[in-house]
């Protein structure tokens, strides 16, 4: 995204379009997003893009760089026992690749994440 001339970076790239979905589809739900996950001493170790108690959602709109470390290092280990997807139209292959070989769904298409989601258990 462009603001003047200057290149701003746009770190919530649809993620309310995600929830919104997820909870339109599923009412019962309480679908969130920016959920600040913090190390012991207080500072944000990363955030559930989209989630609720039985799962999280990772949310991309670009390529997906740096998204395989990030699964694997920040949202898988702080997910808390709850299912853990991706949603990204436009993940590259090999990011794609990368991320199911950590045992995680990536999705590209809304209506498959959200049948993937399900109601409320």
């Amino acid at each position: 995204m462009i603001a003047g001339d200057t290149p701003v970076l746009v770190h919530n790239c649809g993620e309310e379009e995600v929830r919104d979905a997820i909870q339109s589809a599923y009412p019962e739900r309480n679908v969130r997003t920016g959920g600040d996950v913090r190390r012991p001493d207080g500072t944000q170790w990363t955030d559930h893009d989209v989630y609720d108690d039985d799962f999280v959602c990772e949310v991309a709109c670009g390529g997906g760089k740096g998204k395989v470390a990030q699964m694997e290092e920040r949202i898988l280990p702080s997910a808390g026992g709850r299912r853990v997807a991706i949603y990204g139209p436009n993940l590259k292959g090999s990011v794609v690749k990368g991320i199911e070989n950590l045992g995680v769904p990536v999705f590209r298409d809304m209506d498959d994440l959200i049948t993937w989601v399900g109601p409320k258990p």
